[in-house]
């Protein structure tokens, strides 16, 4: 409880909080860019046109399945935990399902795309979000997400890749074998990849340099991968 309490604290206090403290090392600092800051604009490059039915695997912790609503998308956001920003607000075109993908399918060929984001390398990690371990659960969600979209529907995926590691309660890191059985039924049509510099700052790498990383929980190659079901 005292945890929780004081994360709340702490992330309302957030941004505000550090640029009142440290006025003049905030403005010469920026923030660095995050992963998302690669896979976002990589996301909305492969979007089907509107009104496309997406479904944004792993919403809670983004506002991206509302961006997308506001282009006029219809947009199901599904996590384990709740969505808490829909609680007094509702948003266009936007529905939240709560149930964990791995355990529980959604109506099969009912979407044109689906988006996930940084979220896949976390199903079935012990202690990850009060769940218990399962080494198949990744490819029990990737299961029901080729059975949810249709025919020729788009996946696009990001995940850490370099030598397969499970780095519990964070996430695992997909070498080649996982990969290809994360991704059975869909055509790779396209693959990028991204290392970060002694700075912190990503770039682009190939494919055989990101997977010959030898990963951390802090350091990883960032794999994207746009998908066409079969």
């Amino acid at each position: 409880m005292f945890k929780e309490r004081l994360y709340q604290v702490v992330a309302d206090l957030g941004i505000s909080w550090m640029s009142k403290l440290f006025p003049e090392q905030f403005a010469k600092d920026p923030v660095k860019p995050s992963d998302r800051y690669i896979e976002y604009p990589f996301a909305i490059t492969h979007l089907p046109p509107p009104p496309a039915r997406i479904l944004d695997v792993g919403c809670t912790s983004s506002l991206f399945p509302l961006i997308l609503s506001s282009f006029g998308y219809h947009v199901v956001g599904v996590d384990m935990r709740p969505y808490p920003i829909i609680e007094k607000i509702s948003y266009p075109n936007f529905e939240f399902v709560r149930q964990n993908l791995s355990e529980q399918p959604l109506p099969k060929e009912s979407f044109d795309c689906v988006t996930a984001i940084s979220c896949i390398e976390h199903f079935g990690i012990g202690g990850r979000y009060g769940t218990i371990p399962d080494e198949s659960a990744d490819i029990k969600a990737m299961n029901n997400i080729y059975d949810c979209l249709k025919h020729g529907g788009r996946l696009i995926l990001t995940i850490p890749v370099g030598i397969y590691t499970v780095l519990p309660p964070y996430y695992r890191v997909y070498g080649k074998s996982r990969l290809m059985m994360l991704i059975s039924g869909f055509d790779l049509r396209q693959e990028r990849y991204f290392l970060r510099d002694e700075k912190d700052y990503w770039y682009e790498c190939t494919r055989e340099k990101g997977f010959s990383i030898k990963p951390t929980k802090d350091y990883f190659c960032l794999g994207l991968f746009y998908l066409i079901k079969r």
